[in-house]
């Protein structure tokens, strides 16, 4: 598993999205509404393979991508 760590600086609906490392979306990981903080998010999924991946976090205000290494 995966542990992804995220602030959010105002209450607001997000979405995280992950993405393989050709840009194409494999799956939403989170959509819903969050409170301003930090937050946390466990990824688990065994069907991916060890590689990079970028996961998007997405608000009315704001879209910001990160790089990730799964590794297996």
């Amino acid at each position: 598993s995966t542990l992804i760590n995220y602030f959010v600086p105002m209450s607001d609906n997000i979405k995280i999205k992950l993405f393989n490392s050709i840009g194409q979306e494999m799956m939403v990981l989170y959509d819903g509404f969050q409170s301003a903080g930090n937050h946390s998010l466990r990824f688990t999924n065994p069907n991916l393979s060890s590689g990079a991946y970028f996961y998007q976090l997405i608000s009315s205000s704001s879209r910001i991508s990160k790089k990730m290494v799964l590794i297996r």
